[in-house]
């Protein structure tokens, strides 16, 4: 329970960070998407940097396309 739980305030987080005007919280989401021990988290981050406009989390996809 306390895990899910957990879990749950990463994704609010995560929701609140890709939402903060002017994209300030983009940098962040990055970093969450790139380190995050738990690969839920980071697949959570990478969908919210998918639904993002921001030319820096296009960047992030760009280098994971690259070989």
């Amino acid at each position: 329970m306390y895990e899910t739980l957990r879990i749950d305030i990463y994704n609010e987080v995560i929701e609140t960070l890709e939402e903060l005007d002017g994209g300030v919280g983009i940098p962040t989401l990055i970093d969450v998407a790139r380190a995050h021990p738990k690969r839920e988290i980071r697949a959570t981050a990478l969908r919210r940097l998918a639904e993002s406009d921001d030319p820096r989390a296009q960047k992030v996809f760009d280098t994971l396309r690259q070989p």
